[in-house]
Order: C-alpha cells, then structure tokens, then sequence
C-alpha cells in the first residue's frame, strides 16, 4: 500500500498531465503548507490523491489565504487509509481542538474551496480505497480525451459513471478449469465506494 498512491498517481500523471505542478509526499514527510499555498496559488484545475482527509495535510487557514478564482475544478480523491496513514492521523487530530477538526469534514472542505473561487468540487463522502479513488480520476480526467473526446462529458456525469455498480463479470463457458487464470489480487474495494464521491457546485463543467 505504501507504493501503491505514488505508482498510481505517476500512471495518472504520465496519461492525463505530463505538464502538471505538483508535490508528493513521502514515508519522510508530507509538502508544507507553503509549498502547497504556492502550487494552488493561480492554478486552473486541482487534484489531490491520498490518504486521509485533504484539509488535515493542508490546513483550511493555508488554503483561506489563496485566491482560487481561476480554479474550474477541484478533484480531491482522498478518504483512503492505511496503518501508517492511521497514525499519521490520530496524531493530527489530537492536536486539534474539536472545531479545528469539524472544519475538514466533507462539506466544509467543498464550503472553504468554493468560498476562495474553485467552481466545482469533487469528493468522498466517508471511506474509500485508492483504487476506487483512481477510478474516479480516470473517469473525470479521461472523459473528454481518446474516444470521448467528441461526448461532451461533464464531471458530474463522469462522476456518477465511475461510481455506477460494475455488472458481475461471469467466466465463459468452458474457460473454467485447470486452465483458467487465476485474476490478479488487488488492492480491496469496498462496496461503500459505490456512489462515494459527491459534486458541490458547478456540475457541468467539462474538462478537456
């Protein structure tokens, strides 16, 4: 799991935005607060894809201070966890007064980024795993690139697909057997993920 975000995240990257800004943390540490005011600062799209809670690792009174007007979207694929990432956390919340915590809920996050100008914003509701994260970013990054550059696709409605309940995939007949192959175990996806992610504000903003 430690190298699975950052492995996923360069997929993601090197697919969808070889030109992107940005900062990664790392089992040393995590950006600075100025580092990321500097990176959000003037920034056309945002996307952050992480463990935990996205205001815990960059505290609202850095993100209050940054004009984000020029921001269409805010794509925040967080809510994951891990052992490591758990501790992290508990021992961010202890030093935060039950206030300072109730301000990273889900709704105060999209509240605090649409009050500094970002048009819409996406994220979890409660827990997720970074696959079903991924997915998500895949569906709002790629919904108007390769074969879908004609659709017209918002980011609601590629929201909204990307959570859809996959049908079953049943093995043909005759491909069961000694000879079948086994699928390859991933990371768990749990059936919460489905209809996760909510869109606060703007919904038909496309991406291209």
């Amino acid at each position: 799991m430690r190298r699975y975000i950052p492995a996923k995240f360069t997929e993601l990257k090197d697919k969808f935005g070889k030109d992107w800004a940005g900062a990664m943390g790392t089992t040393q540490g995590v950006p600075g607060h100025g580092e990321c005011q500097r990176l959000m600062s003037g920034a056309k799209s945002l996307v952050y894809y992480g463990h935990g809670r996205f205001l815990s690792y960059v505290p609202p009174s850095a993100v209050a201070c940054v004009d984000l007007s020029h921001c269409a979207v805010a794509v925040l694929a967080c809510g994951t966890s891990s052992v490591e990432a758990q501790r992290r956390q508990v021992r961010l919340d202890n030093r935060k007064s039950p206030a300072a915590r109730a301000l990273e809920e889900p709704y105060q996050t999209a509240a605090l980024l649409s009050m500094r100008g970002v048009d819409t914003v996406v994220l979890p509701t409660f827990a997720s795993s970074t696959e079903g994260n991924a997915e998500v970013l895949r569906a709002v990054l790629g919904a108007n690139t390769g074969k879908n550059a004609e659709g017209g696709t918002d980011v609601s409605k590629a929201v909204w697909m990307a959570g859809a309940p996959k049908p079953a995939v049943e093995a043909a007949e005759g491909d069961a057997g000694e000879g079948a192959a086994a699928a390859e175990p991933g990371p768990p996806n749990p059936p919460f993920s489905q209809f996760n992610f909510v869109v606060y504000g703007v919904p038909s903003v496309r991406l291209v």
